[in-house]
This record gives structure tokens, sequence and C-alpha cells, in this order.
């Protein structure tokens, strides 16, 4: 499967071409239109653009998958998530961001890579949620938290995690994949 750079779900809401960048922050950008009213009035219609996030369900030899528990500054400890953040890097695909993102929380290099899904979370937003799968671990690198995150890794079973994952309860191919089987059966090898 050849994947686009960024890969944009079918049902996405875009930010029309006509749309001026009014904000520019750290992470979210606003953007605003004149939209045309079914009554003939015009009004001002926004939406919020910020860098999509990449997420990476890495499952080792003996089918268990790799997750983390974090701690950032003001949240304190977070319930174990799949590693993944933003892909923020410029000219980097979103395959490369999963790639660096492993290599950065869990210090592992992955030898393939399937790509499961695109998802657009909230309609208001121009974000994407991108979801790979690796396996076969072939290298241990060293981690790169920032200086913002403390992690821990684990290694939990696919069960384990749709019952304590944080993303299990919040994407939709993990609802509809109950088994770790059924999740490679979706997987398109990129």
């Amino acid at each position: 499967m050849t994947l686009p750079a960024r890969p944009i779900p079918e049902d996405a809401v875009l930010i029309p071409e006509n749309a001026t960048k009014v904000f520019t922050g750290d992470v979210f950008d606003v953007y605003q239109w004149p939209q045309k009213m079914y009554d003939g009035s015009t009004k001002t219609f926004e939406m919020i653009k910020r860098p999509d996030t990449v997420l990476i369900v890495p499952v080792s030899e003996d089918g268990k998958i790799w997750v983390i528990r974090e701690e950032q500054p003001g949240r304190g400890w977070r319930e174990i998530r799949l590693p993944g953040g933003r892909a923020d890097v410029p000219g980097e695909t979103t395959l490369q961001a999963a790639q660096r993102e492993c290599e950065e929380e869990i210090g592992l290099r992955f030898a393939d890579w399937s790509y499961l899904e695109s998802s657009q979370p909230e309609r208001k937003i121009d974000w994407y949620i991108h979801i790979f799968l690796a396996k076969n671990p072939s290298e241990t690198v060293p981690a790169r938290h920032d200086g913002g995150e403390k992690i821990e890794m684990y290694q939990v079973s696919y069960e384990e995690f749709l019952t304590q994952g944080r993303h299990a309860k919040r994407v939709q191919i993990f609802e509809e994949c109950k088994t770790l089987d059924e999740l490679l059966a979706r997987a398109q090898q990129v």
C-alpha cells in the first residue's frame, strides 16, 4: 500500500480554501471564513487546526503490546496509553512521525510497519489521529523523552489494553477489533 504523507479520512471536515488564519498559537491555530446561510445571511464560521497525532500499536514477538504510562507537569500520572505523539516535524510523513515517536518513547525500532486507520476525533478541528501497527522489533535505541514527560513502559496483552488503555475507549478501531488477530487482519502493510 502506498500511503499519502498525511492520510485524510473520507468523511473529514476540512478548513475551506477561503478561510483566513486569525490566530497562531504554539499548538492551535484558528481559522475563520464567511459562510452563506440558508436564509441568505452570512455568518463567520471557525475551525481550529493543530498538528496531527500518531499512535503506534507495537507488537512484541510473544504477541503482547508495548504501552506507556506518563506523567507531565501539572497532570500527574495518566492511565496507560499507546506510544505516540505529534506529527509536527516539517516534511515528515505520518509514518516517519510514528517511527520517530516509537523510538523516542519506548526506544525500539521495528522492521514491519502497517497502517490501521486515520480518524478526525472532532469535526471543528483540522486534526487527525493516524494509527500504525509495528511488528518485529529490530533494534533497541536510547529512548529520548522530552523535558516535560516521565515515561514508564509496559507490555500487556491486547485484551488488557482494551480494558485499561486510554485509547481503547476513544478510538473506533479498538472498539471494532476485540482481539489482536482481528486488529492484525485490518493492518495494511506500508
